[in-house]
């Protein structure tokens, strides 16, 4: 089995269907798929099990509600194939050639990672918006594994998300690299996987398609302590680690975090609850991550924060955010 395709479902009743028919219409057909019921009580269940009966390549399991990163804990553990990859059960594989290339491109890599592009599927109108990051392939396969990362964190595609990523399951197993019960768990999962992948790789094609509504904004989340709290963590360790020289974490995974920490201001600066505005005070130590910019976005960073001071960069950091994600408030 080559790839292990693993969806937590909860109440998808009105979307389940394209995401598994985007899974079935592949043209490359040695995977598996993993449907984790998690504790759905509208007909979320029943779908999959109809397509269960149907292909004996799809497997279910149905669970108490626990939320997506344990239901994908549940599908690691269940998994047989040589690379995991995850689908959400509200969106779907955008190109009937996706599992075809990323074999082609892993069966040359033999890669621990791999990424590709994700485009944004509007529902109210049903188009497709592509995000694409045009990277050429054969200039990834000039590049040598150890200095990858620092090229894709150059173009701005290390992602903190799940979605644009293939893994090694024996990665996953061997390292125990599964979601932990906190908030933004993606974050602190990919954190870790980018500490462990010696060999990444790139697909350059855009592979997944994020379903997003034009009502479901960033504005309709608000960001709290608690939601923010995990890239809080994750920064001041790194701070931590940089005051105390000892080597936790590689400069190349320091300019990693140092986007998840501009990226942190920006939302705080953006939330009405009064704890993150102390928050604020508490992370301007954390400025010597801006040292580490290979990130196009830090780099920026860096100079507003040497030109203009540290409440400034936030509040420039905050107004890019609003403005290019077009947020209320």
């Amino acid at each position: 089995m080559e790839f292990s395709i693993i969806i937590p479902v909860y109440q998808a009743e009105d979307y389940l269907k394209e995401c598994i028919d985007s899974v079935i219409r592949q043209t490359y057909t040695n995977w598996e798929l993993l449907l984790i019921n998690d504790g759905s009580t509208d007909k979320s269940w029943q779908i999959c099990q109809d397509y269960m009966a149907k292909d004996p390549r799809i497997h279910g399991w149905s669970k108490e509600n626990a939320g997506p990163g344990l239901a994908r804990n549940e599908g690691m553990q269940k998994s047989h194939g040589a690379y995991i990859l995850f689908l959400d059960s509200d969106d779907f594989f955008c190109d009937i050639n996706a599992l075809k290339q990323i074999h082609e491109r892993l069966s040359k890599s033999n890669a621990d990672l791999l990424m590709y592009n994700v485009a944004t599927y509007w529902h109210d109108s049903k188009q497709l918006e592509s995000n694409a990051v045009p990277i050429d392939e054969k200039t990834v396969d000039s590049i040598p594994f150890p200095e990858r990362f620092d090229f894709f964190l150059s173009k701005g595609v290390i992602y903190s998300g799940i979605l644009a990523k293939v893994l090694r399951r024996d990665l996953v197993l061997e390292h125990k690299l599964f979601f932990q019960d906190i908030p933004a768990e993606d974050i602190d999962w990919s954190l870790r996987i980018y500490q462990r992948a010696a060999k990444i790789d790139w697909c350059d094609l855009t592979i997944y398609a994020y379903r997003k509504q034009a009502s479901n904004t960033r504005s309709s989340q608000p960001y709290t302590h608690d939601s923010l709290a995990t890239v809080m963590n994750i920064s001041q360790q790194a701070y931590r680690s940089i005051a105390k020289q000892d080597g936790q974490y590689s400069p190349s995974v320091l300019s990693y975090i140092a986007y998840l920490y501009t990226v942190w201001l920006a939302q705080a600066h953006l939330s009405h609850d009064l704890q993150l505005k102390k928050d604020i005070e508490a992370m301007r130590q954390c400025t010597c991550l801006l040292n580490y910019d290979k990130h196009p976005s830090v780099k920026k960073a860096k100079l507003a924060y040497r030109l203009l001071g540290y409440h400034n960069l936030v509040r420039l950091l905050a107004f890019y955010m609003k403005k290019t994600y077009h947020l209320k408030g």
